[in-house]
Parts: structure tokens; sequence; C-alpha cells
């Protein structure tokens, strides 16, 4: 990745951090240093096709580059983000002093995160940042939701789970339906405790009913496949939903 930065954008500083899958650019037409982090790529491409790996790297960069400047922040582009608790520790582990990230747990391993979205990319939020809108977190965060959720579809009916289980994809932020605490109380009670939910992707979430057994462990292996084969898999977890959050089915 740094031999195809370096290519591409001949004039970056790369300031290589502690941790070896993060880095930072500087100057290069950059108004700001940027962080880079490699880590879902790295583990993507441990099981992806050398092909599919390359490509993946490719439109990363493709995207990070076509930028000089972090794209813009207003409180219209607020927006919550679902992330599991392995991506939120390691923000917190490069914290130094200041916030990097503003979370608020939804289940076992599961956040809620405050970004900011673009055309290309997704951006954490830190209170700093806050302060340039004069809004406060909590502010931010009602505001992040109302936009977030007004672009979502439905959440499925509790009672029609018994016979279709629901696939929802190819949109993004489909994963921070799952945010939805007050509705999944609801949509639980009358589908019943087989209720489950995974989250492989930002773009996919499968929703249906199966007890526990022999075909619900074969289907967490397929979970577990699943997420392997995406280049940004949020979790390879299969959850049920108990008083009020989302637990790990095991």
């Amino acid at each position: 990745m740094i031999a195809q930065i370096k290519q591409r954008s001949p004039g970056v500083e790369i300031v290589q951090q502690d941790d070896p899958l993060s880095i930072s650019l500087k100057g290069g037409g950059w108004k700001e240093e940027a962080t880079l982090n490699f880590h879902r790529i790295y583990g993507y491409c441990q099981k992806a096709t050398p092909a599919d790996c390359a490509a993946t790297r490719t439109e990363f960069l493709d995207k990070i580059l076509a930028h000089s400047a972090p794209p813009a922040f207003t409180a219209a582009s607020l927006r919550l983000a679902v992330r599991d608790a392995q991506y939120v520790g390691y923000v917190r582990q490069l914290e130094k002093g200041a916030p990097l990230i503003l979370a608020e747990p939804i289940g076992e391993d599961l956040f809620a995160v405050l970004v900011s979205d673009s055309a290309e990319t997704v951006a954490l939020v830190t209170p700093d940042k806050l302060l340039t809108l004069g809004m406060t977190r909590d502010q931010a965060w009602r505001r992040a939701w109302d936009q977030t959720r007004a672009a979502l579809p439905p959440l499925p009916e509790g009672t029609a789970l018994a016979t279709n289980a629901m696939v929802f994809q190819d949109q993004e932020y489909l994963a921070s339906m799952l945010i939805d605490g007050k509705a999944w109380r609801s949509i639980a009670a009358k589908a019943g405790p087989d209720l489950f939910v995974t989250v492989v992707a930002d773009n996919y979430v499968f929703v249906g009913l199966m007890p526990d057994g022999p075909d619900l462990a074969k289907f967490r292996q397929t979970v577990r496949e699943d997420c392997e084969s995406q280049p940004r898999c949020i979790s390879p977890n299969l959850y049920r939903f108990r008083e009020g959050r989302w637990i790990v089915s095991r």
C-alpha cells in the first residue's frame, strides 16, 4: 500500500506509525494530516484471492487519493454507523488524550458510532469537530440518527418472520437498522426467542427465525465464511435480541 501511494502521490510525506498497519499522510496537496488504517484490508487479503485483494487495495486508494483534503463536514453529513468492539477498541488505542471516536454500545460487541458521510468516504467524528458546528454530542447524535433512519427501509414485522426470513442489501448504512433498540424490542416480542440477525457488512443484514441446534450451528459457520469474503466485514457473529440489546448466539 505504501509503495502504491508513493507511486501515485510522489509529493506526499508518509509517516509510519507504531502500528505497522497504520500510516499518516502529510503534504503533497494534503491540507490536513490524514491517518490511514489498513487492518480490514489486511484481514480480507488473508482469505481473498490475489486478484480480489489487489482490486480492493486499488479501490481503497482510489477513494483516499482522490481527496487532497477531507470531504466537507457539516451537520447534514452526520450519520450513525455500526461497528464491532474490535474496531472501536483499535481506534481508542490510538487516542493520546483526545477522543478519536464517539460510540455507544448497542449490544455485546456492537456499537453505534458517530460518522460524517460523503460520496467516497465515511469519517469518524470527534468532539473537536462538533465544536466547529456549535453542537453538543447529544444534539449531533440525535441529528445523525434522524438523518440515518430517514434513508433506511422499514424494519421487518415480527409476525411475518415466522414464514419468511428477510435480507436487506445493496444500500449503505443498513447495519444501522440494528441501532433502533425500541423497535427491535417490539419485533422480538412478536417474533419470539428464535429471532436472529447477522450483519456481515454495512450493506448486508439478514433477519430470520431459527432455534438453537445443529442447523443454527451450521448457519453460524456460513456467516463466518461470508464475513471472511467481505472487504469490510462488520461482524462474523449471529445475534439474538435479549433485554434490549444484541447478544452473540454461541
